[in-house]
């Protein structure tokens, strides 16, 4: 992928988590992971109206037909379409959990991070699966 053009998109918090969830999902369903895709059918209350075991059963017989067994999946880093949405949805979870731990309190900027406050994956640094350029992504506003 040639690192030229590149694009700058300006969003609010809001914005960046559902960006987020759609990369993390995109990522899932790209591996075999759908049941989760499933349950994002909403009404018009924003209730899930796909019931757990339907999508369970839908994404059994999507990998059954793909020759994966129910509890498996390709994994992030075995599928190339699953990559990119991998490493976007790793760099938004990593910004927008180390700007929640500072807003929180729980950090200050420049500091290490906090064990146990910050014990989740995402704060780890993105481990990226595509080749460079990297995503990136900076607070521009804070709150």
């Amino acid at each position: 992928m040639s690192a030229k053009p590149r694009y700058q998109l300006t969003i609010t918090r809001a914005q960046a988590e559902v960006l987020r969830d759609a990369c993390e999902l995109l990522a899932r369903c790209r591996l075999g992971q759908i049941a989760d895709a499933c349950q994002q059918v909403l009404d018009e209350h924003g209730h899930a109206v796909v019931p757990y075991d339907l999508a369970q059963d839908c994404e059994a017989a999507i990998k059954a037909e793909v020759g994966l067994a129910p509890n498996q999946s390709w994994g992030v880093g075995k599928h190339p379409a699953a990559d990119l949405p991998w490493d976007l949805y790793q760099v938004l979870r990593h910004r927008l959990a180390w700007d929640r731990a500072l807003a929180e309190g729980h950090v200050q900027p420049g500091q290490a991070r906090r064990w146990p406050e910050m014990m989740s994956v995402c704060y780890d640094e993105p481990l990226f699966l595509t080749p460079a350029p990297h995503p990136t992504l900076h607070l521009i506003d804070p709150a």
